[in-house]
């Protein structure tokens, strides 16, 4: 199975990550900082870019079998606006623009 995992670099993104790598299925790591992801894999390929680039996580999700939301909350507390819902409609809408349904 091919994953793309969104918010691959928190706690649950790196253990989403590395279960599906032990299961032998191809995963797409979507991340803001590629060097946070401290992990290589023949399987693994990593996608850095914002919640807000639409293009890149439509280019993450493409061929995809599942796309799996691990974002978390900022624990920045000056951060403004709604990111992870802003985040999550543009993952939703490259699902469907790219035929992902789940």
């Amino acid at each position: 199975m091919k994953l793309t995992v969104v918010g691959a670099t928190g706690g649950v993104g790196r253990r989403v990550v590395s279960q599906a790598l032990d299961a032998d299925h191809d995963v797409t790591a979507y991340v803001r900082n590629r060097a946070k992801l401290q992990l290589t894999h023949p399987r693994l390929t990593v996608i850095a870019g914002e919640l807000t680039d639409r293009e890149a996580i439509r280019h993450a999700v493409a061929g995809a079998d599942a796309a799996i939301n691990a974002l978390g909350p900022s624990l920045d507390r000056n951060a403004t606006g709604m990111p992870l819902v802003d985040g999550t409609r543009n993952i939703v809408t490259a699902m469907q623009a790219e035929g992902v349904e789940r």
